[in-house]
């Protein structure tokens, strides 16, 4: 009814205040009373009345910037309506269009990323996300990536990056959507990988761990050629956390490689890769064991030549053993 449609408008405007305060408490009891007085569930309640506030927040949309309200509803009823809101997927896909319109104000963009990271956080989402992997992945969040200066785009690029991560990890993007994306967008692969943001760097070397397993056997000689620089140039960064999943990152792109890859150029990766197998930090060093045995399966004599000449200088033997053992 008319009287119902209104009582839910209502309890999702107070549920998009701050957390923890009397207006949004009072929304959430709103709630719970419409439920009771229809005699259905809360998400029954979302099903049935979401989809006209979606409609009527939609067409306010150009207009809003990070403090508008509407925003903040239309984030906050789907992000709480769960399944219910699943429903009316499809009303919320032109206002996520906004994301990859470089014409938006990034504050709202960047919003709008955190609220679509929340969602991929959510499995009743999954399956509408699979449907529309190009849409999403390729098409809205990687570009949100690109670098541009100020501190704006800053925060910008970390949403992008915690998004492009949550939607890997959720295996929501098919293998050949994650190829063609890296194919065509490899260089903002490569800067965000390189941000100077920590955080950003460590979501990506993340994210590339899940996108290197689903693109596995996949990745031909020259993008191979394009990304392992970047890769290496990780393995030195000054944080180890990222160090770690960087080597992770490696662990599954070896399984790329095709038998006996340019041995100059294999060579010159595994040289590197053994410096930090000598790591002081027990993590980093496990790691990259894991990332050279994977690279086994790729030019296992090789292996075992770096590794008997990296066991004479460095302090702990143990791993180099154990590579040799393997290869």
């Amino acid at each position: 009814s008319s009287l119902a449609g209104d009582a839910y408008n209502a309890s999702a405007r107070l549920g998009a205040l701050a957390d923890g305060t009397a207006f949004n408490q009072q929304g959430e009891q709103l709630m719970g009373l419409l439920a009771a007085a229809l005699d259905i569930s809360e998400e029954e309640v979302v099903r049935h009345h979401c989809g006209n506030l979606i409609s009527q927040l939609a067409q306010t949309a150009n207009s809003w910037d990070a403090n508008s309200l509407d925003l903040k509803v239309f984030c906050s009823a789907i992000n709480r309506g769960r399944a219910g809101a699943v429903a009316h997927a499809e009303a919320c896909i032109p206002v996520m269009l906004r994301i990859g319109n470089p014409e938006v104000d990034p504050e709202v963009r960047a919003n709008l990323l955190v609220f679509l990271r929340g969602l991929y956080e959510q499995p009743v989402w999954h399956e509408f996300f699979r449907s529309n992997d190009a849409q999403f992945f390729a098409n809205i969040v990687m570009p949100a990536c690109a670098w541009k200066p100020g501190r704006v785009h800053a925060v910008l690029r970390k949403a992008g990056a915690s998004v492009l991560n949550a939607a890997l990890s959720a295996d929501t993007v098919s293998k050949d959507v994650c190829l063609q994306t890296l194919l065509e967008h490899s260089g903002v692969w490569a800067s965000t990988l390189d941000d100077e943001d920590a955080d950003v760097r460590f979501l990506l070397a993340k994210a590339s761990t899940h996108w290197f397993k689903t693109i596995k056997g996949m990745i031909d000689y020259e993008l191979i050629r394009k990304i392992y620089p970047e890769l290496m140039k990780r393995m030195d960064d000054s944080n180890d956390a990222i160090r770690v999943e960087t080597a992770g990152a490696w662990e599954q792109f070896f399984q790329s490689f095709p038998p006996s890859f340019d041995p100059g150029q294999m060579e010159w990766i595994l040289r590197g890769l053994f410096v930090h197998l000598d790591d002081s930090d027990l993590k980093v060093a496990t790691a990259v064991q894991n990332c050279i045995l994977a690279a086994c399966d790729v030019d296992p004599v090789l292996v075992e030549s770096v590794a008997l000449e990296a066991k004479e200088k460095h302090r702990t033997t143990a791993r180099c053993q154990n590579v040799i053992d393997v290869a």
